[in-house]
């Protein structure tokens, strides 16, 4: 193996052996100075700004820099002269430089005999250390030393290295362009229905990434909060300085305020020092400031004293930013330490995926190392299998060996990125290689997924360039791992999406109805009423090309609903295709769906013979194996079941075709229907094993509303599920259907629930909140009027209402049903919101002691009256009956608010 071979990877020569030399020199001082090493960084990827490529520091030798030199043919003076200028532009950058290392691509010429045995003069060698020793006449503290072709080699079979070797100088493989295919063929294949790059959104992991990554943009925004933090010290410092001076020699609190100043001056020159790292692309230290400042005991002590008017100033002066220390405790010594593993945790349809593949797609777009793994479809008995599979091409590598390979990538973009920062004020960073590894609640050796995971913390000390994503719905979370336990904390990072989503709904809603050319102009109430990213997706797809205002049934945003809707499009289809076989009443879908699930939930990727076989058996004097193709090929188009081809070891000939289901929800919907089945037969009026092991949440909320929407069973009641269950969990499952179900099928249900209205506060709260709200756009239901408004005017006065709703202990704090409840505090009205909807509950919520919340809530209704003064008249009209005189007081003030700048705007 000679440098003559080696891969420029589509750099220059002198670019490839840059990055080379950048990465053996790092593994080297990990290698030797270990917990010493402080930092490495790469300089510059054109010939180095300060005479180096790249340098680390360290505890003990300080600066420890290295210059590559692609010299291939014999060092003349020329070579020579040009490896000096370079340490001496290093010296006058870095004069604490104590070590500088050369690297050259060829042994050089050493002391030898000529034939006739005289000494060989003015060697290659005899140049090079004549040069250094001259240099160090005038700096005796520097090392000069060259590492030439056998070191470079001898550096290479160092152990851990055998994949540095393999990425430049074995068979090309690895490369940007090898993994952007991977990736393309992930998106033509499993991500295909998941992933619409046109509508992405940055948000929480997107920032999550970029922390882990520690890009330019995590960078600034942190450099901008140690510097608020910085001012927010300082100007304490100065206040407490002044009001020293003010004390007497003497007094009590000399020593405390300066014990204190010491502790700022500390936190600053920490706030400084971290600003310098992260503009040089560094990860901030671990150095831990002081924990506790002591600041509240202190500035009581000021407010007791009392002052003379000449210094009064400076006492209040010192007391209030005393009081901002208080209020802005540290916690940036935390968020800027160095992570190297992230989990993103949240519930189905929350955009896991596409956040993890959009960041994916970025890092590869910008010429960065990055993959996608999809969890469910490996075999997670070793890092090699995963990384095997999801690559392919690669069995002869080890983990080890791709880690490091991949690790080499990302050295020759660190030449790139600095090459491309000159005259930018930020330093580029090291580049990270991103592995997301998405879905890891759906697989099924969950203990193997877990050992690996575990094994993350050890991969990095071997590997600080990989880091690592995990997407997983809580269910993964439950169980007591490491993924939960607070030692990991200091290497992984959490985040746990909200209910609605990666990015707000509100965001996502507008640009997904205009992209799939739905038009909601007429009806805006569409806007709010989606629960997550997919049950929106599922809506466009169903009501894709259309004018919401001209559907004359009624339109639903509901998942299950939704699902459901989905697989009847799909019969439709295909008994369009085969109409002389079956007809609609025969559910072949449906009951396909069923017969397969089984499969399903026992293995996640079913081959094309098993799947065939299964599907004839449920009909076997209708459906033979080319019918059943059929039907696979319909459900592959329609997006709810994934083909994958299984290559052969040649690349070239299918071995097998597998299938699995697209979405974990589309799973759990099919699973509920299983259930569904199960317990319309018995019938089993306790919770199916199906749903029990393991527990799936989301299948048994589905199964809730098939079973009241298909088969009028409400559960918890006629003692459904009541032995499963708790009541206030049989509650939040009613309302969970209610809110999805038909308007017909929820009107037979209101009186029930407005018994149930009357039971607790704890029960109110959960009906206003999971239910009233949802569906006070839904004008069939009447929910503000005919439920809420004639409940509440049932009383005949304030006092019986409030003694039916909290009994003879009331107290002020608790009076007002909404006010109590607490939900309606977040109510922002809309322009198009009609009187009996939101305006109605906000109305209603006037009746609560909080003076400061009335004004706001009154604020609310006059800003929303400007623009529906008709609308505010229908609800003056509604309330002069409702007995409560302090609700009429407020409502007459927005009148008269609205009036009065009507009258001002005329």
């Amino acid at each position: 193996m000679t440098f003559a071979g080696l891969h420029t990877h589509n750099n220059s020569y002198e670019r490839a052996f840059e990055a080379l030399c950048n990465q053996l020199f790092e593994q080297w001082l990990l290698r030797t100075y270990a917990d010493e090493l402080i930092s490495f960084t790469v300089i510059n990827g054109a010939g180095g700004d300060g005479g180096i490529e790249a340098y680390g520091v360290t505890r003990q030798q300080g600066f420890i820099g290295m210059q590559a030199k692609w010299f291939r043919n014999a060092l003349g003076p020329g070579q020579i002269g040009q490896i000096r200028q370079s340490i001496k532009t290093a010296l006058q950058v870095r004069p604490q430089l104590s070590r500088y290392i050369i690297c050259l691509p060829r042994d050089l010429q050493s002391d030898k005999l000529t034939k006739g045995g005289r000494p060989v003069t003015n060697t290659e060698e005899q140049r090079l250390k004549a040069m250094a020793d001259n240099l160090q006449v005038s700096h005796p503290h520097l090392q000069i030393e060259c590492w030439h072709e056998h070191r470079l080699l001898t550096e290479l079979q160092q152990p851990g290295n055998e994949g540095i070797r393999k990425y430049w100088f074995d068979r090309e493989i690895i490369s940007m362009g090898f993994l952007q295919l991977r990736f393309d063929l992930a998106r033509q294949g499993w991500l295909k229905e998941r992933y619409i790059p046109d509508l992405h959104a940055q948000g929480d992991i997107q920032l999550a990434i970029n922390k882990l990554l520690y890009t330019p943009t995590f960078r600034k925004g942190a450099i901008e909060q140690h510097r608020y933090y910085l001012s927010l010290y300082r100007g304490a410092k100065d206040a407490l300085l002044a009001f020293i001076n003010v004390l007497d020699a003497t007094h009590a609190l000399r020593a405390p305020l300066s014990s204190l100043l010491h502790k700022i001056d500390i936190i600053v020159a920490i706030d400084e020092e971290q600003i310098q790292r992260l503009e040089h692309g560094q990860f901030a230290s671990r150095v831990q400031g002081p924990d506790d400042l002591k600041t509240a005991g202190l500035r009581a002590m000021i407010d007791a004293m009392v002052f003379p008017d000449s210094c009064r100033h400076t006492a209040e002066r010192a007391s209030l930013q005393l009081g901002l220390l208080k209020a802005h405790e540290r916690r940036l010594s935390a968020s800027l330490l160095q992570h190297f593993s992230c989990t993103i945790t949240g519930g189905p349809g929350t955009g896991k995926t596409h956040g993890v593949v959009h960041a994916v797609a970025q890092r590869l777009a910008q010429g960065l190392p990055a993959m996608i793994v999809q969890a469910s479809s490996v075999k997670a008995t070793s890092w090699a299998n995963i990384l095997q599979s999801t690559l392919g091409g690669l069995h002869s590598w080890t983990d080890f060996e791709i880690l490091r390979a991949l690790e080499a990538m990302a050295h020759t973009c660190d030449i790139k990125l600095a090459v491309g920062s000159q005259g930018h004020d930020m330093a580029p960073e090291l580049t990270r290689v991103l592995i997301c590894i998405d879905g890891l609640d759906e697989v099924r050796d969950d203990l193997n997924w877990l050992a690996r995971i575990g094994e993350v913390a050890s991969l990095h000390q071997h590997f600080p360039r990989i880091v690592f994503v995990f997407t997983t719905r809580p269910i993964l979370l439950d169980r007591p791992t490491f993924l939960n336990d607070k030692r990991s904390e200091s290497w992984m990072l959490s985040v746990t999406l909200h209910e609605a989503g990666d990015v707000p709904l509100t965001l996502l809603v507008p640009p997904y109805l205009s992209y799939f050319k739905i038009q909601y102009e007429k009806t805006p109430w569409i806007l709010p009423s989606f629960s997550n990213a997919l049950s929106l997706k599922l809506f466009c797809e169903e009501y894709a090309g259309q004018d919401l205002a001209t559907i004359h049934h009624a339109v639903t945003t509901s998942l299950t609903t939704l699902l459901n809707h989905k697989i009847e499009r799909l019969s439709r289809e295909f008994f369009e295709q085969q109409p002389f076989l079956w007809s609609p009443a025969d559910q072949l879908i449906r009951n396909i769906l069923l017969g397969m699930m089984p499969l399903f939930m026992q293995e996640q990727h079913i081959p094309h013979k098993q799947l065939v076989t299964a599907i004839t058996l449920i009909d076997p004097s209708r459906i033979d194996s080319v019918s059943a193709g059929k039907v696979l090929d319909t459900m592959c188009a329609y997006g709810i079941l994934l083909r994958e081809f299984l290559s052969g070891s040649n690349g070239l000939l299918p071995l097998d075709i597998i299938y699995s289901i697209t979405y974990q929800s589309y799973a759990d919907y099919f699973i509920a229907l299983h259930a569904t089945a199960e317990i319309t037969r018995q019938p089993l009026k306790e919770l199916p094993a199906s749903l029990k092991f393991p527990y799936n949440d989301h299948a048994i909320v589905h199964t809730a509303l098939i079973l009241y929407e298909d088969h009028g069973i409400m559960v918890g009641e006629n003692g459904y599920w009541i032995d499963d269950f708790d009541a206030l969990s049989l509650l939040t499952l009613q309302l969970h259907v209610l809110r999805s179900s038909s308007s017909d099928k929820v009107l037979g249900y209101l009186p029930i629930l407005q018994e149930k209205f009357l039971h607790s506060q704890e029960e109110r709260a959960l009906i206003i909140s999971d239910f009233i709200k949802p569906r006070l756009y839904d004008h069939a239901l009447g929910l503000g009027q005919h439920f809420i408004h004639a409940f509440m005017t049932s009383f005949p006065t304030p006092v019986a209402r409030n003694m039916a709703l909290y009994g003879p202990n009331m107290s002020e704090e608790v009076r007002g049903v909404f006010y109590s409840a607490g939900h309606l505090l977040s109510v922002e009205l809309e322009p198009d919101d009609r009187f009996d909807g939101p305006p109605l509950l906000l109305a209603w919520s006037l009746a609560s002691p909080d003076r400061a919340y009335r004004e706001e809530a009154r604020d609310q209704l006059a800003d929303w009256a400007m623009t529906n003064v008709g609308q505010l008249t229908a609800l003056l009209e509604l309330f002069t009956t409702c007995n409560d005189p302090q609700i009429q007081d407020e409502l007459a003030r927005v009148m008269e608010a609205v009036t009065m700048q009507l009258q001002e705007n005329a």
